[in-house]
């Protein structure tokens, strides 16, 4: 009698820390010498399984799979499929927390916002999934030298050395260089060098020539022409570098070749003569500007005749 009282009174008791803990995941540990050990004081039991170890584990848990909590009175957040946290390929429950904690390629406080790239490659491998700052979507933070929402972009480059590391990758994978810098792939370098493109006498464009300032011509802008008030040639020719070879460091001077009527460094000296004619036509410009006529013209410009005789000889032949 005594021993069955003794067994319905621990029945009762266990009954009743059943009822006032219930739910409570306590794990407990019996050893191989029958020692128990719990994480928290020993409560309803619900399940047991054996270790590696040969020691017995046994997990308390809600009677109510669907409840979490230390009294069962929490849930966790439901998902896709209708499930709690998406089912278990997108994530678990912690039944102490009622806190979803999701498998990889899964995010959200439901686990149900697949990552970016699939939940197989999230972020296609390029890249760790989180979640964003509401804790609802899953978002990729990319690795270095990868864009898009899904770090699938590939910077121009390649990955290991993103816009040649001389620019700057932009979302969709297309690189801004830096100073001195042009191409797809910033490894172009301008002429004139990367620190003093174009000679800082032009602007380098995006294929990596130079469009030079109006009085400066080359391939790297340091050749100079001639001008008057700062008019190239003054106006009356063309300037050219005639091909000459220069740097940023040495500006050379450019050479200009003069229209028709112009002479002189800078083509400031006009030969023009009658009729907007160059020595009026009875001529020819020397350099420094001044008509070297034809026989029997002179002048300035070569705008006067000499006489002949009937036979035509300038001062009937015998003069000048």
């Amino acid at each position: 009698t005594n021993n069955i009282f003794s067994v319905a009174f621990v029945g009762i008791i266990l009954a009743f820390r059943c009822r006032a803990y219930s739910g409570v995941n306590v794990i407990c540990t019996t050893n191989t010498t029958g020692l128990q050990t719990c994480s928290q004081e020993l409560k309803c039991l619900s399940y047991e399984f054996p270790a590696s170890s040969g020691d017995v584990v046994k997990v308390l848990r809600c009677p109510d799979p669907r409840m979490s909590g230390i009294n069962c009175d929490m849930q966790c957040p439901y998902g896709l499929d209708n499930l709690q946290c998406g089912g278990s390929e997108r994530g678990e429950c912690n039944f102490v927390s009622a806190k979803c904690s999701c498998q990889p390629g899964w995010q959200g406080f439901n686990c149900s916002s697949e990552c970016p790239g699939g939940s197989s490659t999230p972020c296609n491998l390029h890249g760790d999934c989180t979640v964003d700052t509401a804790g609802v979507n899953a978002v990729c933070n990319c690795y270095s030298g990868y864009r898009g929402n899904d770090c699938s972009i590939e910077c121009q480059g390649g990955a290991v050395s993103p816009c040649s590391n001389r620019g700057t990758c932009e979302a969709d994978g297309t690189c801004t260089c830096f100073g001195g810098w042009r191409g797809t792939r910033c490894d172009v370098e301008c002429p004139g060098g990367s620190l003093t493109p174009c000679s800082g006498h032009g602007v380098c464009e995006t294929d990596g020539t130079c469009s030079c300032a109006a009085l400066y011509r080359g391939t790297a802008c340091c050749s100079r022409c001639p001008d008057v008030l700062g008019v190239a040639c003054a106006g009356r020719g063309l300037c050219t570098d005639g091909g000459q070879t220069c740097s940023a460091s040495v500006t050379v001077a450019a050479s200009c070749t003069c229209d028709r009527g112009f002479q002189g460094a800078d083509c400031s000296a006009s030969c023009l003569g009658l009729a907007g004619l160059e020595c009026s036509g009875r001529g020819t410009c020397s350099y420094n500007g001044t008509c070297i006529c034809l026989p029997g013209f002179v002048g300035s410009a070569c705008e006067l005749t000499c006489p002949r005789s009937a036979s035509g000889d300038v001062c009937g032949g015998h003069g000048s």
